[in-house]
């Protein structure tokens, strides 16, 4: 099943524009799982689209890597905010209420401020100190300043791999509309 996914949505490891595409903002998975739609994650902020436009996933392993090549801008244990050259506004937040942690689980793999590329290492989670603490594991990544771009696109469904595709923003100018 995975090859199949593979084949519909090629294999990025970092941001680019997209002559095909008018050119875009491509956003990669920062962890192995299974895609969870937004709506369907058990935190409303994120879920009524608050946070911004994106997916989530449901790791099978607790390797979260940079899914933009952009600057780090917020780097907490739990939660991850990159700036991509293009403005884009990628946040990674690594489980529901994980903030509740402090920090235990979580060993991070990078500095703020710093600029990395897409696959880079963010933060190490171990999954059983989340679910332990009865927390839901779900990595969420958004894309904070949705507004400002236009054409976004998210896969909805199947198994990722860190580096696969999972969101598409056009930069073409905004209409207002």
């Amino acid at each position: 099943m995975l090859d199949r996914l593979s084949r519909r949505w090629p294999h990025r490891t970092r941001t680019e524009k997209t002559p095909d595409l008018g050119g875009a903002i491509r956003v990669s998975a920062p962890v192995d799982g299974a895609l969870v739609p937004l709506v369907d994650v058990s935190d409303a902020a994120f879920a009524s689209g608050a946070l911004g436009m994106g997916v989530g996933i449901a790791p099978t392993d607790g390797h979260i890597v940079s899914p933009v090549t952009g600057r780090i801008l917020t780097l907490m244990p739990h939660a991850i905010g990159l700036r991509t050259d293009e403005d884009a506004q990628i946040l990674v937040h690594v489980g529901i209420d994980t903030v509740t942690l402090k920090g235990h689980g979580f060993t991070t793999r990078a500095v703020k401020g710093t600029q990395v590329h897409a696959g880079d290492p963010l933060v190490d989670v171990d999954l059983a100190v989340v679910t332990g603490a009865g927390l839901d594991p779900t990595v969420l990544v958004t894309l904070m300043n949705a507004a400002s771009f236009t054409g976004i696109s998210t896969r909805g469904e199947g198994l990722v791999e860190h580096g696969d595709l999972v969101i598409v923003a056009s930069l073409e100018e905004h209409s207002g509309q």
